[in-house]
C-alpha cells in the first residue's frame, strides 16, 4: 500500500458527503480495486468512523448516495453531537495527508510490504538522517501518514520525531499521547523511543500516554515488545504503566476499536486528580492548576472538546470546586 494510494483515500473520504453522480461512479469504480478498499479501510479506521468503511463499499456497489450526516450514518439523535468531531477528523485526515507529500517525507511512494532487495535498495536513498518533528499545539490534535504507511494520531500538546531508514522504522515521543496504526513490514521493525524505555512491533495498534512521571501503553491490536528494565511482551488487551523506565504495573482492559481520548472522552476508573489534570490541560485554552490532594481518586467519563463541561462535571462530585481567572482555571479540593 503506497503514500499516494492512501492520500487518494483520505481525499475520498473527506469529500464524501459532497460526490454528484458521476463521482460517485467514479469512487464505486475506485473502490473496487482491492488495494483501494484497503486503504480506505485503513483510513476510516484510522479516523475513528471505521463504519463508514463498510457502507462505503456497499453503497457504492448499489451506487447509492453516501453523505456523512445522512440517516444512514448517523442512526440516532446521540450521534449528532459527534457531527462536528467528525467533520474535524475528515479535515485533519485530508489536510495531514496534502501535508505529508509538501512538507513531510519527501520520500516518494514505497510499498512497505514489498521484501525484495531492490525495494530495501531503493529505500536507502532516501534514508532520513535526521528526525522530522510532528508537535500538536494544546487543544490541537493531528494525523499523519507516514510515508510507510502507517498512521499516527497525535493529542493535544504532543511531540514526536520520525526517522525511517532502509532497516528500520524509528519514533521518539517526547510528551503528550500518540496512537499508532502500524503498517506490517517484518523486514523494518517500528520502534518507540522513550528515552528509558523502547517499543519495538512490526505491524499494530497501540496507544502511548507519556505524563510527566508515568508513562501508559495499550495494545490493541497485534503485539508490541517492551525493554524497559525488562523486556515483556504486550498482546491485545494488554497495558502496562512504566515508572522511570521500570515496569510498575501490567494491566488488562477490553479494548474498544479506538482509545476514548480519539473519540473526545477522558475515560477513567480511580485515577489520581493530578493525572486528570494534567490529561485535561492537553485540551483547554486556560491552564488548570490543581490545588489539594495529589492522589485523591476519581472515575468518570470527561469530555475533551469540552473542558468547561468537564470542569462542572469535577464540580458536582462535592470533593471540589472550580474558580475561573482571567487567564486560567483553579481546582481545590474541599477541605
Amino acid at each position: 500500500m503506497t503514500l499516494i494510494v492512501l492520500e487518494e483515500a483520505a481525499d475520498w473520504f473527506d469529500r464524501i458527503d459532497e460526490l454528484n453522480e458521476q463521482e460517485r461512479h467514479d469512487f464505486a469504480h475506485w473502490l473496487a480495486v482491492e488495494k483501494n478498499k484497503a486503504a480506505f479501510q485503513k483510513i476510516a479506521t484510522a479516523m475513528g468512523q471505521p463504519e463508514l468503511a463498510a457502507r462505503a463499499i456497499a453503497m457504492s456497489a448499489r451506487k447509492e448516495p453516501l453523505l456523512k450526516n445522512s440517516p444512514v450514518v448517523n442512526q440516532n439523535a446521540e450521534n449528532k453531537i459527534e457531527k462536528s468531531r467528525i467533520a474535524t477528523y475528515w479535515s485533519i485526515a485530508s489536510a495531514a495527508c496534502i501535508a505529508c507529500m509538501v512538507v513531510y517525507f519527501t520520500a516518494g511512494n514505497v510499498d512497505s510490504t514489498a521484501n525484495s532487495d531492490k525495494g530495501l535498495s531503493a529505500l536507502t536513498e532516501y534514508e532520513t538522517s535526521t528526525f522530522n518533528v510532528i508537535s500538536t499545539s494544546v487543544t490541537e490534535e493531528k494525523s499523519n501518514v507516514l510515508d510507510d504507511g502507517s498512521i499516527v494520531y497525535q493529542g493535544g500538546d504532543s511531540q514526536i520525531s520520525v526517522a525511517f531508514s532502509a532497516e528500520k522504522r524509528e519514533v521518539k515521543l517526547t510528551k503528550g499521547q500518540a496512537y499508532f496504526d502500524v503498517t506490517h513490514a517484518p523486514q523494518r521493525p517500528f520502534i518507540v523511543d522513550l528515552d528509558d524505555a523502547t517499543i519495538t512491533v512490526v505491524g499494530t495498534a497501540f496507544d502511548i500516554d507519556r505524563l510527566e512521571d508515568q508513562t501508559i501503553v495499550k495494545v490493541y491490536d497485534g503485539t508490541v515488545r517492551v525493554n524497559a528494565d525488562r523486556e515483556i511482551l504486550l498482546n491485545r488487551g494488554e497495558e502496562i504503566t512504566l515508572l522511570n523506565g521500570a515496569i510498575a504495573e501490567s494491566s488488562v482492559f477490553t479494548p474498544q476499536q479506538l482509545p476514548s481520548w480519539r473519540m473526545g472522552w477522558l475515560s477513567i476508573k480511580d485515577t489520581p486528580i493530578n493525572e486528570v489534570i494534567a490529561k485535561l490541560n492537553r485540551y483547554s485554552s486556560r491552564h488548570l492548576t490543581y490545588i489539594g490532594d495529589p492522589d485523591v481518586v476519581i472515575s468518570g467519563r470527561f469530555s475533551l472538546r469540552n473542558i468547561s463541561e468537564s470542569l462542572d462535571l469535577l464540580s458536582t462530585m462535592q470533593e471540589f470546586s472550580v474558580e475561573q481567572t482571567s487567564s486560567d482555571y483553579i481546582v481545590r479540593q474541599v477541605k
